[in-house]
């Protein structure tokens, strides 16, 4: 199988932007995060015992692209049912937390250059090799890291990482924490701004109302078309649209199109029109070829493991034909021939949600 970052299916996964959600309420993090379709797809991967292991590690690596790498909680608890006493940090983290190894390793990994990574991971290994009882030799090698001339080592790292001496007094680290962001702040050109959240209830009652959301979970009989959601709310179908599309890129993180909803929640939707749980959307035509379990030694190169895992998961598969579905639902072609080229459910609880997304795409929201 070819890399996934090359493959229709990764290309068809849309990544949330961090900055949707960083700057948010720790309420309403929550409230656009757990009705994100992949969320509602994923969350309970992690907490499953049947699922193997690459299945696991692939939710849980999806799960990243929507902001969210702490512990997973069901989509129906309420933001006044988390306890405070649970590590659920995704929710609860402040503007300053701990940086883990294995976090400062993944951001490395992520900024640095190919001639910088080989850098680090020369003197990781030279000091790996390195005689304890000799210290000279290990300080040499720390002075040739802070003095030597090494790609890319002198740049800082993303998002204002500082360390703090827990010894300084508080009053001390606050200072000195508000003059580094303000003058990061002031190097870069970002600007404070006052977070209205006053109208984001507004925006959720609307995208509820259209989507059937109810209870943590999405029901399609209670979705509803906009003339009726304005009949019932007493608003204009104009207000209605401006709050749903508004919630739609709060919850994904790009700006509502016909396109990006299909790809996106439509994806979800059509569960029911494959007749089966979560998988992506394949040809008919298409056959998957076996591919070997991942060695033990692929697993050290770092482009391999994703695509190693995506290949071990049987409800993945690549080649996908969203676009072609998309543009199938918003032609004149028949039923009967949309359901035989792409091999959906033939009972009416498939056809039914097969009507249901061609009318979607045909409405104005």
């Amino acid at each position: 199988m070819s890399s996934p970052e090359n493959s229709d299916w990764f290309h068809q996964f849309v990544s949330r932007p961090i900055a949707t959600v960083e700057h948010l309420p720790h309420k309403y993090r929550w409230e656009f995060t757990r009705r994100h379709p992949y969320y509602q797809m994923l969350w309970q991967v992690p907490h499953d015992a049947t699922v193997t292991a690459p299945e696991r590690e692939l939710a849980e690596l999806l799960l990243t692209h929507i902001n969210v790498s702490g512990a997973t909680v069901s989509p129906d608890t309420e933001w006044e049912d988390f306890s405070a006493d649970e590590s659920w940090s995704i929710w609860t983290d402040g503007a300053l937390s701990r940086i883990q190894l294995k976090g400062l390793v993944a951001t490395l990994i992520g900024v640095l250059s190919r001639d910088s990574l080989r850098s680090v991971s020369t003197l990781l290994w030279q000091a790996s090799e390195l005689d304890e009882s000799n210290r000279g030799v290990e300080y040499a090698l720390l002075k040739s890291v802070l003095h030597g001339e090494f790609p890319g080592l002198d740049s800082y790292l993303p998002d204002l990482m500082v360390t703090i001496s827990p010894s300084a007094s508080e009053k001390s680290i606050a200072s000195a924490v508000a003059k580094i962001v303000q003058g990061y702040r002031s190097e870069h050109g970002i600007e404070t701004t006052r977070i209205r959240t006053d109208k984001f209830d507004d925006y959720l009652s609307a995208w509820d109302h259209r989507e059937g959301w109810s209870s943590g979970s999405y029901d399609r009989d209670g979705e509803q078309i906009l003339k009726e959601i304005a009949k019932e709310t007493r608003l204009p179908i104009a207000t209605i649209c401006d709050r749903y599309k508004a919630c739609f890129q709060l919850i994904t993180g790009v700006e509502y199109s016909k396109h990006d909803w299909f790809t996106i929640v439509g994806q979800y939707k059509l569960a029911e029109l494959l007749g089966s749980g979560l998988r992506p959307l394949s040809r008919r035509t298409s056959r998957r070829q076996s591919v070997p379990a991942a060695s033990e030694s692929s697993l050290t190169n770092k482009e391999n493991i994703f695509a190693e895992t995506v290949a071990d998961v049987d409800n993945v598969v690549s080649d996908l034909a969203m676009d072609e579905l998309y543009e199938a639902l918003r032609s004149n072609e028949p039923e009967e021939s949309i359901i035989k080229r792409f091999d959906c459910d033939k009972t009416e609880k498939g056809l039914k949600a097969l009507r249901a997304l061609r009318k979607r795409l045909v409405e104005k929201v």
